[in-house]
């Protein structure tokens, strides 16, 4: 510049020195400085400020030469800038590639350069480049560029350089290199007792740690990213991959030890957490080193932080985090120092917890199980560690069916806790909480709820309101209440809840999520579907990104989100999401799993559901609440459907139940759920006495595996109920519905959902055994019971009202039947809309009281409307859709049109006979079709199809069955009038005997006979 500017001799200071003050007599010129290595490598050639400087360094202390506000850090590239500069190499590379190779070297320039130019130049395809990148980085980044060195040589003679002017700063960058490329918390280790701030490192004395790390930063090989240091992840690579193996286990082993130096606190303590997610990545990455250097020894500290590590990524739900730190940790250790260590107990519980997340209980029992037997050998049965285990393998026997085993444990664990620890220490609310569970589980609610409010109060008052087991608690006594039908309740503590959890936890925390989850199943509960399918489906959206589509959590609110989209009329909505859910447990869970099963009985029943409403579209969702059952079919449990399941590659309710009978043995909770499953199917194929056999064989073993007052056994002996009335044995079925009522009353209340529906059921068998005043009484107060708990515009409340409008009818209050009647299709077209199978089923119900009422026209319009709708919406095969055109056909015939009644009742039977010949409701139509052939005058046509009748009904329902006995009087009276009076006798008084038998003295149906008979003698 000095020759340029014609001040050049022989003394290069001196032209140094006139070049400068040269310009300073010019202006408008830039002066370039480039590579400086430090500010006193130029604090003598500073020029005058007629122009401009511009001066390039990796040294941050070349501010001290700057202006204020004249440093400008470049920092690694935005995206955008790397996939144009790959492109400048390699022009048709696809963004999915350009995106991949930029992250993996983040984003740095040189190395972008090098990667392109390499790929380029080879032609290798990008994931040999990036598997030999994480393999072997300082072979592929030794090639130099066009206009640089190569980043390894770069790194290398930074690295030297370093080592030579500052020893210690080489040291703590190679142990740096077995920590994860993120900030490194390091800080000046305190003095005195003064404690660690959480989170951080120490990193030696003041006077000794920041210049060191200022040597590391202006050797521009990390950079300070707040209080921390950051390497590179390729600095990083590489200065690991120059150390040889003998400096590299000397540099991991010092990495452990300034691990060990950590003090984040209680991982149990949401205040610990931030310090813990900073502190997590570099655990991990030293533990993966571990695994290439076995014969470097873990110091008590760092084994000490790596169980703390995994509590918290438990603590967060971040389960095959956990497996994945875990697992490999407990094999380690096992070895080195021992099986019985305290810290290889801690992990192999950490691990325990890890598989119970993933779904793999039986994995996690017996370790559980390996666990308790070693500290009871070391410690004792009663040292708090030993009775922590005993208290974790009671949860473990719970999640596996051995609830009685783990009841037992659980009482025995808490017993014991309390007498060494008192009633306040953490471990004991713990277990006190865990037994609350079980006894829940085991359906001993009432004790269930008194323990747990006992423990959510005690932890309130220990750790405060919004501290995350005290919120656990709220949540697990709020499932409580729900439980026990005080659903509102339940609501309410849910809601509270989730608030807290909001604000302590965040919106996106698993805990959260799982309270969101619960709040949207006891919002449907009552009733109020589309919301709990908006609170539902916000949760899922939220699983889905932070746990991932497949994470068991995520799936569960998928499979309840399907059951609310379906009862608010999504269906086609509900039906896809079923079947996704059932494909992904599948794959991710196994095919035997109960969570897999129970999605496959949920697909299967809404693809009969679909099958059942024909090929037209679905009808338009209602605009307000309404479902068809109160919970939906709940996991495990399939509601009664109609149609064969539509052909698929999954197996269904009998497949299901084969092979958990394999796999578990026939007496399993999974297994005897799956059989009551198979019973429903049974049934509403119309294979009563199949269904009947199967629980029979099903409601003993659940009274002695769950006992006899299990809410599963309770539901299950309903269920009988309605088989043994099915067949005809109304008595038996009486008997029974009496004890579960009572049962339901005892353990439930009075107004809990199930024990309104034992009464509702009960009401049923009252009336089938001619006790018509006691079942309107009875179902008059569960109605009454239902509006208060439900509401008047529940499901349930209306379909108990939908019903007692029947019982009116028959018995003979056909105003107030009817006043009812319109009362409820009212509530159900504004509730459920005027399709919904229910509002459809009420329709018809409300024409023949209309009918009764001698308003026929009225019932005519209306059975018409109804019939219309159903064939519509469910499809002109339906079981409800035969039905109603069945009605119709009655009006037609009471209305003198008997051509057009026959014809609909004929083509009636022969769409019922395609269901099957032998069921119910095809007899039922082959009934009214054989009563409108008497009326047309073909007596003798009309005597062949109740024969026929008979025979099916002997067959399928029992000879004994109230609908068989009906059907034979009839026969019997129609003999007579073709003048067979010995065999019209004869069938009437079989018939008589068998009515004396099963039914009480007045019932109408034996005054009808008997008065049949009389007029035969």
């Amino acid at each position: 510049m000095a020759r340029a500017l014609d001040v050049a001799d022989e003394d290069l200071p001196g032209q140094a020195r006139r070049a400068l003050a040269e310009l300073g007599r010019r202006s408008g010129w830039l002066l370039v400085y480039d590579s400086v290595p430090s500010p006193a490598a130029v604090a003598d050639l500073l020029p005058p400020g007629t122009g401009r400087l511009l001066v390039t360094s990796r040294d941050p202390a070349i501010r001290r030469i700057a202006p204020t506000g004249g440093v400008l850090e470049v920092d690694m590239f935005a995206r955008p800038e790397s996939v144009t500069l790959l492109r400048r190499h390699i022009p048709d590379m696809r963004d999915a590639d350009a995106d991949r190779l930029a992250a993996a070297v983040g984003d740095m320039p040189l190395a972008l350069d090098q990667a392109g130019a390499f790929l380029a130049e080879t032609g290798m395809p990008l994931i040999a480049y990036l598997d030999l990148l994480a393999a072997q980085p300082d072979t592929l980044l030794d090639e130099e560029t066009l206009h640089h060195p190569s980043l390894a040589a770069t790194v290398t003679a930074s690295y030297t350089r370093l080592a030579a002017d500052h020893p210690p700063a080489a040291g703590l960058l190679d142990l740096l290199a077995f920590l994860a490329p993120a900030p490194v918390p390091l800080t000046a280790t305190p003095a005195g007792d003064a404690p660690l701030p959480p989170g951080t490192l120490a990193g030696g004395d003041a006077l000794s740690l920041y210049p060191t790390l200022g040597m590391i930063i202006r050797y521009a090989l990390a950079r300070r990213v707040g209080a921390s240091l950051q390497l590179h992840p390729l600095v990083h690579a590489l200065l690991r991959a120059r150390q040889d193996p003998g400096h590299q286990r000397q540099a991991l082993a010092e990495a452990l030890n300034l691990l060990a130096t950590a003090r984040p606190g209680s991982p149990d303590n949401p205040a610990a957490w931030a310090a813990y997610a900073v502190l997590t990545p570099h655990v991990t990455a030293a533990a993966d080193h571990l695994a290439s250097h076995t014969d470097v020894v873990e110091p008590d500290g760092f084994r000490q932080l790596l169980v703390d590590t995994g509590r918290y990524l438990e603590a967060v739900r971040q389960t095959a985090a956990v497996y994945a730190l875990a697992a490999p940790a407990r094999a380690r250790w096992t070895r080195q120092p021992g099986p019985d260590h305290p810290d290889t107990l801690n992990i192999t519980t950490v691990l325990a917890a890890a598989l119970h997340g993933l779904g793999e209980q039986q994995a996690a029992r017996p370790l559980l199980e390996d666990t308790l037997a070693r500290q009871r050998r070391v410690h004792g049965d009663d040292h708090p560690v030993a009775l922590r285990a005993a208290a974790n393998l009671a949860n473990c026997l719970i999640l596996t069916g051995k609830w009685e085993a783990g009841r037992r444990l659980g009482e025995n664990t808490l017993a014991r806790q309390r007498k060494v620890l008192g009633d306040d220490h953490p471990d004991i609310l713990s277990s006190a909480h865990n037994l609350a569970v079980l006894l829940a589980s085991v359906g001993q609610h009432q004790a269930a709820h008194a323990l747990g409010e006992d423990t959510l109060a005690r932890r309130r008052k220990l750790l405060g309101e919004d501290h995350p087991d005290t919120l656990t608690s709220a949540g697990t006594v709020a499932v409580i209440l729900a439980e026990l039908g005080q659903h509102q309740a339940a609501r309410m503590l849910g809601e509270a809840t989730l608030a807290r959890q909001r604000r302590v936890l965040g919106d996106d925390h698993p805990s959260t999520l799982c309270s969101a989850h619960d709040l949207a199943v006891w919002v449907a509960a009552l009733g109020d579907r589309p919301t709990a399918c908006t609170l539902g489906e916000d949760t899922l959206a939220r699983r889905r990104r932070i746990l991932g589509d497949d994470h068991p959590d995520t799936l569960h609110s998928a499979h309840n989100l399907a059951i609310d989209l379906d009862s608010t009329g999504n269906h086609q909505a509900a039906r896809a999401l079923a079947v996704d859910t059932m494909t992904r447990r599948y794959r991710v869970l196994g095919s035997s799993h109960p969570d897999t099963l129970a999605s496959v009985n949920l697909a299967t029943w809404l693809a009969m559901q679909a099958t059942a409403r024909g090929p037209g579209p679905d009808p338009d969702p209602p605009r307000t609440g309404g479902i068809t059952h109160p919970a939906g079919p709940p996991d495990g449990v399939t509601v009664a459907h109609s149609g064969p399941p539509e052909p698929d590659p999954f197996p269904h309710h009998e497949d299901i139940l084969t092979r958990l009978r394999r796999i578990h043995g026939p007496d399993h909770p999974t297994t005897l759920v799956a059989a009551h499953d198979h019973a429903l199917a049974l049934g509403e194929r119309g294979q009563h006495q199949a269904a009947h056999d199967l629980i029979q064989d099903t409601l003993p073993r659940m009274r002695r595996i769950l006992g006899d007052d299990h809410p599963t056994t309770l539901t299950t002996a309903g269920n009988l109920v309605v088989h043994l009335g099915e067949l005809g044995k109304h008595q038996a079925a009486r008997d029974l519905a009496e004890d579960n009522l009572t049962r339901c009353r005892r353990l439930l209340g009075d107004d809990h959902p199930e024990t309104l529906s034992c009464a509702h059921k009960l009401a049923i068998q009252m009336a089938g055994l001619g006790e018509l005043a006691a079942a309107r009484e009875l179902d008059e107060d569960t109605l009454a019971r239902q509006r208060h708990v439900l509401g008047p515009d529940h499901p349930d409340t209306l379909i108990t009202a939908s019903n007692l409008a029947l019982h009116l009818g028959t018995l003979g209050d056909h105003e107030a039947s009817r006043a009812l009647g319109e009362d409820t299709l009212s509530r159900m077209r504004r509730v459920l809309g005027p399709d919904h199978p229910h509002t459809l089923i009420a329709a018809n119900g409300l024409a023949a009281r209309l009918s009764a009422l001698g308003n026929h026209e009225a019932s005519r319009a209306l059975a018409e409307d109804t019939l219309s709708r159903m064939r519509r919406v469910l499809g002109p095969d339906h079981p409800h859709t035969l039905t109603t055109a069945s009605n119709l056909a009655d009006q037609l015939n009471l209305l003198g049109d008997h051509q057009a009644a026959r014809t609909l009742a004929e083509d009636t039977l022969a769409r019922r006979q395609l269901l099957s010949p032998d069921h119910p409701d095809t007899l039922s139509a082959a009934q009214k079709l054989a009563f409108r052939l008497s009326r047309l005058g073909e007596h003798r046509a009309a005597s062949t199809l109740f024969k026929d009748i008979l025979t099916r009904q002997q067959r399928t329902l029992g000879p004994d069955h109230l609908d068989t006995l009906r059907t034979a009087i009839v026969l019997a009276a129609l003999l007579a009038e073709l003048g067979d009076n010995q065999a019209a006798r004869t069938l009437a008084e079989d018939t008589l005997a068998r009515q004396q038998r099963t039914l009480r003295p007045d019932h109408p149906h034996i005054r009808r006979t008997a008065e049949v008979l009389g007029f035969l003698r």
